[in-house]
């Protein structure tokens, strides 16, 4: 026990200077000694933020020192309690101790915000580190000025004006200044003078702006002039992209190559977003119940990417939260019919057979919301707001006959699908079926495995898609139902559930949590139980790989787990495109408890 004990603080000491060594190397990274942050009002770090001059490129934005640990640390109370407590202790001692014989963060005011800058981007071919500049908000500079630099540094310091140039570890100078209430460091003497004497604030997108200021950190970069000082290496970029996807397309067999030219579609309109884009925005914000990552592309007015995205407005879906529970995956979409036009020149490529019932779909469907879940073994339920469900119903089926020809998805099936119209009633409704058998032996035979892993997978397939797929297709009261089940009592379930709201994914806590994360209105939204995927693939490789990988005999049992989420939205409009990707608390803690602990002792 001695023994034991010895060996558990001296893993401590070691954790513990690791992470002082880590705040040092990020500091100077910076060109400050920390990157100490603190909680501000909104009109408070509104109004600091016009310390940062005009034209800046990049803007990093730091809220909260003491708040931001404390939201993290009480994260990582639910995500991962039995961890929680040690990362608190070298994290409060980290405060209380400084770093490496330094209090970067005394002086600083404990609700001031820090903005870490790169006035210029580097040129292209251009040596050494960028120059950078860090304001940060000071009660009391000369306090500040003690705890971050050591006695000798500050006596053989240099003043020069209103800058003093202070030699630091490695022989690095940093050049400081006491500007509007704020410390602020560079390490480049010319850069921080010019800083300093600007007569105008940078200028951000009023929604950027508010997004960069809100989150407990947050950057924002200027890719207008990005695009512009990159144009050439840009421009280069896109043509080696082509080549190279060219060349790897001539490598593949015949039948992969449809598949491939798809990707190459989509090499144009990313470069012309790039082109069209004026700011980009990432943010991630702590919250007790989840962590969540944001990203806005704030686009020009009038350019085509602007314009291919006007007929859309991200609003709430009516639809996602009264799917059934229980399920893996969950989808939804707003403003279906202008989504669906959006992207019609481009589903038309991918399915060619299914052009026209894909506009026909969307002239019966209209422009509300939809959203489908999916569980494996294979069942789910498809539901989409329509104005006219017969049509809607017959286009349906044609678009999904069209899809099994799609250089992206196509199934394996054997012979041709069976539609039998009206060949159903569930909840009232009439639906038709559509019956396809799976041709499991063509999904587990892959070219180089043995013949051992091939059988495991065609086990695996079996398990996961059954050998035939039946889709009930039908509607009414103005919503189209697709219902994927392996029987017509499954289907019906399946149907009663989505219609009756009972026991829907809404009332779960996991949903709660995402539908609280992420933004209310949005045009796509996702969700996926990790936990349920997870072992999904566990079980895949027990079969395929047998005994051939050390898998726990727990691992993969999921009987007693809870339902929980990540969830992801996007939300597109004109001038503005934007993601989010909530991470739970609860999510992460049912990961470790399903997947790590069975690897412990």
């Amino acid at each position: 026990m001695k023994r034991l004990s010895t060996t558990l603080s001296a893993a401590k000491n070691r954790a513990s200077k690791g992470l002082r060594r880590g705040f040092l190397a990020l500091s100077l990274a910076t060109g400050a000694f920390a990157l100490p942050v603190w909680a501000v009002a909104p009109g408070d770090s509104g109004n600091d933020l016009a310390v940062v001059p005009a034209g800046t490129a990049v803007v990093v934005h730091l809220k909260g020192l003491v708040g931001t640990k404390d939201r993290l640390l009480a994260y990582l109370e639910k995500a991962v309690p039995d961890q929680a407590a040690i990362a608190k202790t070298f994290i409060e001692q980290a405060f209380e101790d400084g770093i490496d014989g330094r209090k970067p963060f005394s002086g600083l005011a404990k609700n001031g915000p820090i903005f870490i800058t790169i006035p210029e981007l580097p040129k292209p071919g251009q040596d050494g580190d960028p120059k950078a500049v860090a304001f940060l908000k000071a009660e009391n500079f000369n306090a500040f000025i003690e705890g971050a630099f050591k006695e000798d540094e500050r006596k053989g310091a240099k003043k020069e004006g209103d800058i003093t140039a202070y030699e630091v570890d490695g022989g690095k100078t940093l050049y400081v200044a006491n500007h509007k209430g704020f410390a602020v460091v560079s390490n480049d003497r010319d850069t921080l003078k010019k800083s300093v004497s600007a007569t105008e604030g940078v200028k951000l997108d009023t929604a950027q702006a508010s997004k960069l200021l809100g989150s407990d950190i947050g950057f924002h970069v200027g890719l207008d002039r990005l695009a512009k000082d990159y144009a050439d290496r840009i421009k280069e970029g896109k043509k080696q992209v082509e080549e190279g996807l060219k060349q790897a397309e001539e490598q593949l067999p015949k039948e992969q190559r449809e598949q491939f030219a798809i990707v190459k579609e989509l090499v144009g309109p990313a470069f012309q977003a790039l082109e069209d884009s004026q700011g980009l925005v990432g943010t991630i914000e702590f919250r007790p119940e989840s962590i969540v990552l944001g990203l806005d592309n704030a686009l020009k007015g009038g350019s085509p990417t602007s314009k291919a995205l006007e007929s859309l407005k991200p609003t709430a879906n009516k639809v996602l939260s009264t799917l059934p529970a229980g399920q893996m995956m969950y989808m939804g979409s707003t403003n279906n019919g202008a989504l669906m036009k959006a992207a019609l020149p481009f589903l038309k490529k991918v399915a060619p057979d299914g052009g026209k019932a894909l506009e026909a779909g969307i002239a019966a469907g209209g422009n509300g919301s939809a959203a489908s879940a999916v569980g494996i073994p294979l069942m789910g339920v498809d539901v989409r707001e329509v104005e006219d469900a017969p049509g809607a119903a017959k286009a349906a089926i044609e678009a999904v006959q069209g899809s099994l020809s799609s250089p992206v998805g196509k199934t394996p099936i054997k012979g041709k699908p069976k539609v039998t119209a009206d060949g159903a009633t569930l909840g009232g409704m009439k639906f038709s079926k559509i019956e396809m058998e799976i041709d499991i032996e063509a999904l587990g035979n892959q070219e180089g495995l043995p013949d051992e892993m091939k059988a495991g997978m065609v086990k695996a397939m079996k398990q996961l898609l059954g050998e035939k797929i039946t889709i009930w297709v039908g509607g009414g009261n103005g919503k189209l139902y697709q219902i994927t089940a392996p029987d017509q009592a499954k289907a019906a379930d399946l149907l009663a559930k989505a219609t009756a709201g009972n026991g829907s994914v809404g009332s779960t806590d996991g949903f709660k949590v995402i539908a609280s994360s992420l933004p209310n209105d949005a045009t796509l939204v996702a969700l996926v139980d990790p936990v349920k995927y997870g072992a999904l693939i566990v079980n895949v490789l027990k079969d395929v790989a047998g005994g051939a990988l050390p898998i726990p005999e727990g691992l993969g049992n999921v009987k007693n787990a809870k339902s929980v989420f990540f969830g992801a939205s996007i939300s597109l409009e004109a001038g503005h495109a934007s993601a989010a990707i909530s991470l739970p608390a609860a999510t992460i803690n049912e990961m470790v408890n399903v997947f790590a602990k069975p690897f412990l002792p």
